[in-house]
């Protein structure tokens, strides 16, 4: 009776195991892998001689005791996105929220006038892969800068996001107005002003395609 009662039970225990294996893994159970991203910005230290971002000297932030750019003056930058998860992560999206008193000139995605916002797919990632963005930006001409401001910052942030995880990082820069008698807006800060008050006028409300610079 006790050698029937014993293989009844192994008999259960047999049955049981796999539908609690499949309870606790399958379907309703345990989630997989989860995604997560990483995003880095950088700043180019400004550089009058330097026409190519790649090229460019990076850091994380420029405060008011560093170097500082003036009107009409490029300014770069550079985003690192990085899959740090195990799987593959498909369609991360970038936005970068880009500041008053400079506008993008140059790099991947669609700004939007009126959000003042870069939105770019940034495609598809396998498990550890990191891809690197370059932006060109330029500081408004002098008449458009602040009346009562010799010296700002600003604050340029940069997000990456699925619909399942998000990253986001920033990076500040500094502004210099040019007071001084006699000194003079870069040709270029002209030019661009003009620029931009044609596309206030002309695409307002409307969405500007930027040159694709590098995946």
């Amino acid at each position: 009776m006790k050698n029937i009662l014993a293989l009844f039970l192994f008999v259960v225990i047999l049955l049981i195991t796999p539908i609690r294996t499949f309870a606790q893994y399958g379907q309703y159970g345990q989630a997989g892998p989860s995604q997560t991203i990483s995003i880095n910005k950088f700043v180019g230290i400004p550089d009058s001689s330097t026409t190519d971002p790649t090229n460019a000297n990076y850091v994380h932030n420029l405060t008011p005791v560093d170097p500082r750019f003036k009107s009409g003056q490029n300014v770069y930058f550079k985003i690192v996105i990085k899959n740090t998860s195990s799987i593959q992560i498909d369609n991360i999206i970038l936005r970068d929220f880009v500041p008053w008193y400079i506008n993008p000139l140059v790099g991947p995605g669609v700004f939007d006038i009126n959000t003042r916002t870069i939105e770019y797919n940034a495609g598809n990632f396998a498990p550890g892969e990191e891809k690197v963005f370059y932006f060109t930006m330029q500081v408004f001409s002098k008449d458009k800068l602040p009346s009562d401001k010799g010296l700002f910052c600003l604050i340029n942030k940069a997000e990456a996001h699925t619909d399942q995880t998000s990253a986001n990082d920033t990076s500040q820069l500094c502004i210099e107005k040019q007071v001084t008698p006699g000194n003079q807006v870069p040709k270029a800060g002209t030019e661009y002003g003009l620029f931009l008050a044609s596309v206030e006028i002309l695409a307002l409300g409307a969405g500007l395609t930027i040159k694709r610079l590098i995946k």
